[in-house]
């Protein structure tokens, strides 16, 4: 369980689960995503460039926004339980992934907030 929530490094990230990666700057212990604030942590304490690893199943659905962390619904399909949702957010090479549980899915081509409740961010 440690080794999962708190990965030493990206592959150790990546290689326990699945993840989504995001570009980020760093500064104050706050992790921005073109220039708006989209993840703050206490041990976020470098500055500069880094990489944020956020898994499907901390990437929640928000409002739509002008700014922050927001995108085009691509694709949905069941997942087990869940719903997989993927989200295509300008600046990142590929497809957002997040699971719902037990709320209507969005529908594709709608424009979504996404919200990061959980990651871990590394330096570049």
């Amino acid at each position: 369980d440690d080794v999962y929530d708190h990965p030493a490094t990206p592959f150790v990230c990546q290689f326990l689960g699945e993840t989504n990666c995001l570009p980020v700057d760093i500064h104050g212990g706050q992790a921005f995503y073109h220039n708006y604030p989209i993840y703050h942590a206490a041990q976020l304490n470098q500055a500069g460039s880094g990489s944020l690893y956020v898994r499907p199943q901390d990437l929640k659905l928000d409002a739509p926004s002008s700014g922050g962390l927001s995108g085009i619904v691509e694709a949905v399909r069941r997942h087990g339980a869940l719903r997989r949702v993927e989200v295509s957010v300008a600046g990142v090479g590929r497809r957002l992934e997040l699971d719902l549980a037990s709320q209507v899915p969005p529908s594709i081509g709608e424009h979504v907030g996404l919200k990061v409740a959980r990651a871990v961010v590394f330096a570049a």
